[in-house]
């Protein structure tokens, strides 16, 4: 239970990071915890593939805030157009 929870805290945070970052609108709390999930899995298979991987909350928020970074790359590149 708890590793779901932290996952949704963890999504929030690198989903709000990656929407600031890059200039999103980074109100819809919904939207940015989706983002950073969906984040978070994209960076840690990416870097599990390179072998970066994170032993702590701040390597968990670093990965999955440039996983997030990525998706809202692709999202606004090839989604909403």
């Amino acid at each position: 239970m708890f590793s779901f929870i932290g996952s949704i805290i963890i999504g929030a945070i690198a989903g709000t990071l990656a929407t600031v970052l890059t200039g999103n609108d980074s109100s819809n709390m919904v939207k940015n915890i989706v983002i950073g999930l969906v984040g978070g899995i994209l960076g840690s298979i990416l870097g599990s593939l390179i072998g970066i991987g994170s032993k702590n909350i701040i390597g968990s928020i670093i990965i999955a805030t440039l996983g997030s970074i990525l998706v809202l790359w692709i999202y606004n590149k090839y989604i909403k157009k």
